[in-house]
Formats: structure tokens, C-alpha cells, sequence
């Protein structure tokens, strides 16, 4: 009995590498969601962990169809089946990274898409050579002579010659078009179909070889793509690394306007022993002309009769844990906090406050509500926390009332997307009714994101804040 025609080798590749392709990428789609990240080991282990999954998965799902294909099998054909294994491999390496791009909506994904379509047309059209070649060799050897010398094959139609090439060139167009509007995913599938049924025309009459060579070369082949993986896979999460620079968020497509702000001075004598020497950093706003005053108390004991708007114009405060507020010689620098990226320079958790002075003292019971206008232009996973507070920093000593903290709901976006537009938020802080006769002449704004992500400042910018009755 010849073993050979009961190994993996002979018989079609769709089935293995189909069932592989399937369920690779369904587990794939729900392993590889963009993360939440703040430090290098992190990083590369998590990218090595999507990889193992998938090599995983991809083992387990062409032994799965081998069996149900065969019914089972002695050990030497399970031995045969290493080199399916391996040589669909070079092609399903490359879904973790497509369902990280496709989680993260990057328009990277038309390239990746593309790419692996053309190495699973490479994979399929080897094998399916090699097996031609074995059958070639059997039916040669048990050729009846005289059977005849000539064979006439007739022409194929004229339309199955062009449709393919027409169907290519309309995908193509397509795929230019979904990039124009911003449509990376079909884009990408588009140009994959193009792609496979050019490799396809091109690799038809070209592949050749023994079986064991070609195996050796799909093993290389394998290795070589699970590296330029693993390594295009770190690229791909380091957006989600807290601190991340500003080239690197270009690269993955990012708002470029974000910049690096200047490293805050050390203090000469180290700074407070919390804060490893770092003093904070102090962010102003250009002077704008204000629309409306504040609201002064005067002669009216209940306050103003009717809503006020404050736009604003103070600054943000950058300092590390357990400071409770940037040093004297902290670094003053001019700019917008949806545009800096300010972040710590060592492990301490990074503190951000927006504070605007009002000028005039009011009375608590001048309002309800304290009604917050902002916008969150942070496009990296995890929640940001608002605390509001009203301080009176009139006397020696600062008291202040507590407004509560809310999230920000735009903060709460799973998965979050790299190319978010800014958004628009309100919130409402109820001004407690104990805290009635008492004064303020400041509002301050606490910024808390979570532990995941306090080593950078958030991108959030207050707009206004309105006093309702």
C-alpha cells in the first residue's frame, strides 16, 4: 500500500487552510482589541501572546479538518501533516495583525489585507503544484501506449479571459475610491481580490520544485513572516502605550498636530522627595478678550437673576504625586492641552487641574448648578474621571467645596478608535445646598484618568463653565 496517498500531502488545500482562515479569525477578532498599556514589557509580551493564540488556533484547526476529512490516522500521517501546518501558517500569521488594525479602524489595513491575500495564493498555488506533479507522475507511468500522439485542448471562451481582468480592474478602481472616503476595510478587501488573482496568473506556470525543498522554503517562509509579524505588531500597539511620542502616533496615522512639550527643569536640589526632582508644569492659554464677566455678587444677597456664561481663560496645572501643585520654578509654557503631550518622567503618576480665577468673590447660593463645556480629544483606552471644586483663596487658608466627580462618557469607548474627531462635552455639577453662604472666587477642575493611563495628561480643554439658578 502506497502511504503517500493517504497523507495530508494529496488532496486539496482549500479545506485546511479555509477552516484554519475561519476560525483563526474569529478568535483572533476577539483577542486582539486594542489594549490599555503603560509599560515596554507589557507591550512586547502582549505581542507575542496574539501570535501564540494564533498558532494555536491555526494547529487546532487543520488537525480538526484533517481528521474530518481522513477519519482519523496513524502517527506517520500525522507526522505528514507538519508541513500543511507550517506552509498555511505563512499566510495566517498575518490575522492577529488585521483584527488589531481593524479593531484600532487604521488605514493600514488595506495594506495588510492585500499582503496576506497574496501569501495564502502563494501557499495554495505550491501545494496545488506539487500535487499535479505527483498525479502527472502516476498517470505517466501507467500510460497506455498507442493511445494516442497528438492532444488538441480547445481555446477557452473569450469571456472567461476577460472577466477575470475586468472584475480585477473595477476592484482596483473601488479600492481607490473606499481609500478617497476614508473606508480602509473594503479598501483593503478589494485590493486583497486583486491581489490574489494577479499572484495567482503570475505564480501559475512559475512554481516548481521537489517536495522537500519546497517545504524547507515554506518553514523559512513561515519564520520569516511570524517575525516581520511580531514586529509590525508592536508598531501597531504603540499608540496605546502611555507616553507615546508624537512621531509614533504619525506613523499609525494619528492627529499630527500632537506635540512633545519641553521636559520640566529639575529642581538643583532634587526637588521634593516624592516627586524625584520634577516641579510640574504650568500651561497658559493666549489671552482671548472674555465675552461675559464673571459674575459679581454686589449688592444682591440671592446673587445674579439669570444664567451666566464664563469662558475660560486660566491655566492648567501639570504636577506628580504627592505634590499638590507645581513648584515656584515650575516651567511656564504657552499652548493648548488638546495639541501637548505632557507626561511624567518617571513611574510617579502625572496630576492635571484647570484653574479659573473669577476675581470677585460670589456666595454659593448665587445658583443650583455649575454646568461644565469641554472637550475630549484623547483617543487613548481608558476612563478620565472630572472632579469640580470651588475654592476661596481670599484668606490665609483655602477652603474649598467639592462638586462630586463624574466620567467623561466619551472616555468610556471600547474599542477606541485612533481617528476620533474631538468631542463636544457637557457636564452638570450640583452646587450642594449645605454649602449656602459660604463664598468662592475660583473653580478648579481635577483631571483623574485611571491607573492604566496617569503617567501622560489627558487631551481634554475646558471651553466654558455656566452658572444656572
Amino acid at each position: 500500500m502506497d502511504t503517500r496517498s493517504a497523507s495530508p500531502q494529496d488532496g486539496t488545500v482549500t479545506w485546511p487552510l479555509g477552516g484554519s482562515f475561519l476560525l483563526t479569525g474569529v478568535v483572533v477578532a476577539f483577542v486582539c482589541a486594542p489594549p490599555t498599556l503603560h509599560s515596554w514589557k507589557q507591550l512586547l509580551l502582549l505581542a507575542c501572546f496574539y501570535l501564540l493564540v494564533a498558532a494555536c488556533v491555526h494547529t487546532l484547526a487543520v488537525m480538526v479538518v484533517y481528521r474530518l476529512q481522513r477519519g482519523g490516522g496513524s502517527l506517520r500521517e500525522w507526522v505528514l501533516l507538519w508541513p500543511t501546518v507550517w506552509g498555511a501558517w505563512i499566510a495566517v500569521v498575518w490575522l492577529p495583525l488585521a483584527a488589531l488594525l481593524t479593531n484600532e479602524h487604521s488605514r493600514w489595513i488595506s495594506v495588510v489585507l492585500p499582503v496576506t491575500a497574496v501569501f495564502a495564493v502563494l501557499y495554495a498555488r505550491s501545494r496545488q503544484a506539487l500535487e499535479e506533479a505527483e498525479s502527472d507522475g502516476v498517470a505517466e507511468a501507467g500510460r497506455v501506449e498507442g493511445s494516442g500522439l497528438f492532444v488538441l485542448e480547445e481555446p477557452a471562451p473569450l469571456w472567461r479571459v476577460l472577466l477575470p481582468c475586468v472584475l480585477t480592474a473595477v476592484a482596483l478602481e473601488g479600492a481607490m475610491a473606499m481609500l478617497g472616503a476614508e473606508h480602509a476595510w473594503i479598501a483593503g478587501a478589494l485590493l486583497a481580490c486583486a491581489a490574489a488573482y494577479v499572484t495567482d496568473r503570475l505564480l501559475k506556470r512559475t512554481v516548481s520544485g521537489n517536495s522537500a525543498g519546497r517545504d524547507r522554503t515554506m518553514r523559512q517562509a513561515s519564520t520569516g513572516n511570524s517575525v516581520a509579524v511580531w514586529m509590525l505588531t508592536v508598531l501597531a500597539l504603540l499608540p496605546f502605550l502611555a507616553g507615546v511620542t508624537s512621531a509614533v502616533r504619525g506613523i499609525m496615522g494619528m492627529p499630527a498636530a500632537v506635540q512633545a512639550a519641553p521636559h520640566a527643569p529639575r529642581l538643583p536640589s532634587g526637588g521634593s522627595p516624592g516627586s524625584s526632582g520634577y516641579t510640574g508644569v504650568i500651561l497658559t492659554l493666549p489671552r482671548k478678550p472674555r465675552e461675559v464677566i464673571a459674575p459679581r455678587l454686589g449688592t444682591h444677597v440671592q446673587g445674579f437673576s439669570k444664567s451666566r456664561l464664563i469662558p475660560f481663560d486660566g491655566t492648567y496645572w501639570y504636577f506628580k504625586s504627592p505634590d499638590t501643585r507645581p513648584a515656584p520654578n515650575a516651567r511656564v509654557v504657552q499652548g493648548d492641552p488638546l495639541k501637548r503631550q505632557i507626561r511624567s518622567a518617571d513611574a510617579l503618576p502625572l496630576l492635571m487641574e484647570a484653574h479659573q480665577p473669577l476675581g470677585d468673590e460670589m456666595e454659593m447660593s448665587c445658583c443650583r448648578t455649575l454646568q461644565l463645556n469641554l472637550v475630549n480629544a484623547d483617543a487613548v483606552p481608558g476612563t478620565i474621571a472630572l472632579e469640580a471644586v470651588l475654592r476661596d483663596t481670599s484668606g490665609r487658608t483655602i477652603t474649598a467645596v467639592a462638586l462630586g466627580s463624574k466620567v467623561l462618557p466619551s472616555s468610556t469607548v471600547s474599542p477606541m478608535p485612533l481617528h476620533r474627531e474631538p468631542v463636544h462635552e457637557t457636564m452638570v455639577f450640583a452646587i450642594p445646598r449645605s454649602a449656602s453662604g459660604r463664598r468662592f472666587d475660583e473653580i478648579t477642575v481635577r483631571l483623574k484618568p485611571e491607573r492604566t493611563r496617569w503617567l501622560a495628561g489627558p487631551h481634554v480643554s475646558i471651553e466654558s463653565f455656566l452658572f444656572e439658578r
